[in-house]
């Protein structure tokens, strides 16, 4: 199974951000803008499910 992980202050920002979102529309672009920011910023991981073969090697890139 895929899934995405994040940075926890980046997401306790995005939770404090879509706290002050209105119904108001245009206006709050500035603050969707910095949410779609902090959930692009995050990282493709994998979760072994059971049965799987819990003793794989995962490759990673070093730059």
């Amino acid at each position: 199974m895929k899934t995405l992980t994040y940075d926890y202050k980046k997401m306790q920002r995005a939770v404090q951000l879509l706290n002050t979102i209105s119904i108001c529309g245009i206006a709050q672009a500035r603050i969707i803008a910095e949410i779609a920011d902090i959930l692009d910023s995050g990282t493709i991981g994998e979760i072994l499910e059971k049965g799987e073969n819990q003793n794989v090697v995962h490759d990673k890139k070093v730059q």
